[in-house]
């Protein structure tokens, strides 16, 4: 079988690249950048340069391929162009439904995210069941997620192209070059640069846990069908606690911040990346979704249909602690 990955060069999309190459698959990535991830600069990949927007660069690609992995979109919390993320993430993948489609493509998975599901009470008993609607997603980013689910949610009824939606809880793991929202914070607390926690939790997954299931998605996810992709449903105390352990900054320093503080903080960060024109460290959105434990869920679904692995956290956040400490990582990281 030969795949094409969109956003390839992604912390997700170059490790279910690696996870192909490994079952010998054949890959096309798609890229904005003739340059590879470090973490698959050096395999046989081919690159397809173009965006998500323009299908005349990505269709001859297409053609050769049995199988799409979606996995490009906007994720950039406080993007200052509103359209922006739907054009990117709603739009660009209708486009990706419609070329793939034409080309004969049998199989499209599409990376979704957790945040479009519903919340059940408590929230760890969410799952692919709750309610899945509009009314689920606050903010641009997660209603212009949730729109492109519908889009490959709506192509699987047609049935001429098998589609699917594997929506993952926050990744963590090494490699995380770019790095992703939640790698931005862990590798912030590793740099000392976080003093403070939150009450609240998160569920998380080691991204080698989520690229093994898309690629068993290839033959195992039903069309139509949702899956959640977590594992460990953890307070953000407790997860930093285990950085903190494991990286030997001592103890557990940290301070816990009422949630008034917090989201009148994560106001202040909004506003001031808006005016600057950066990417905010946090939003009051987040510290919403933090605070009620809204990632929280059952993956049980994901378990038992695509064999989703589940690393034990602390061997992923050991993983993450050592590669975050490689020298030359750890030189660039502190030139920024």
């Amino acid at each position: 079988m030969k795949v094409f990955i969109s956003g390839i060069n992604g912390f997700l999309g170059s490790h279910i690249a690696l996870a192909l190459l490994e079952r010998g698959a054949g890959v096309i990535g798609l890229a904005r950048k003739n340059q590879c991830n470090p973490l698959i600069a050096a395999r046989r990949i081919d690159i397809c340069l173009g965006d998500l927007n323009t299908p005349l660069k990505y269709k001859t690609a297409l053609r050769d391929c049995q199988a799409v992995i979606h996995c490009a979109a906007l994720t950039s919390f406080g993007s200052g162009d509103k359209s922006a993320y739907f054009k990117s993430n709603w739009l660009g993948t209708k486009e990706l439904l419609l070329a793939a489609s034409v080309c004969g493509v049998r199989r499209f998975i599409h990376c979704g995210t957790r945040g479009t599901l519903g919340v059940a009470c408590p929230p760890e008993n969410s799952d692919e069941n709750c309610a899945h609607g509009a009314e689920n997603c606050r903010g641009d980013y997660l209603r212009s997620k949730y729109l492109g689910e519908r889009e490959v949610l709506n192509f699987a009824l047609k049935g001429n192209m098998l589609c699917s939606v594997l929506s993952p809880t926050a990744l963590l793991g090494a490699h995380d070059y770019r790095p992703s929202p939640a790698g931005r914070i862990i590798q912030s607390l590793l740099r000392r640069k976080i003093y403070v926690y939150l009450d609240g939790g998160i569920n998380v997954i080691d991204v080698r846990d989520a690229a093994a299931a898309f690629v068993s998605a290839l033959e195992k996810a039903r069309n139509g069908d949702v899956y959640i992709l977590g594992a460990h449903n953890v307070t953000l105390r407790g997860l930093f606690k285990q950085f903190c352990d494991l990286s030997g900054m001592g103890g557990f320093p940290l301070v816990k911040v009422p949630l008034p503080l917090a989201y009148a903080g994560s106001w202040l960060v909004e506003k001031a990346a808006i005016l600057t024109g950066g990417e905010p460290f946090v939003t009051p959105l987040k510290v919403t979704s933090l605070y009620s434990n809204f990632s929280y869920c059952n993956c049980v679904k994901a378990l038992r249909m695509l064999a989703l692995p589940q690393t034990p956290l602390e061997r992923t956040c050991a993983g993450i602690v050592d590669w975050f400490n490689s020298v030359p990582l750890r030189e660039a990281y502190n030139k920024r």
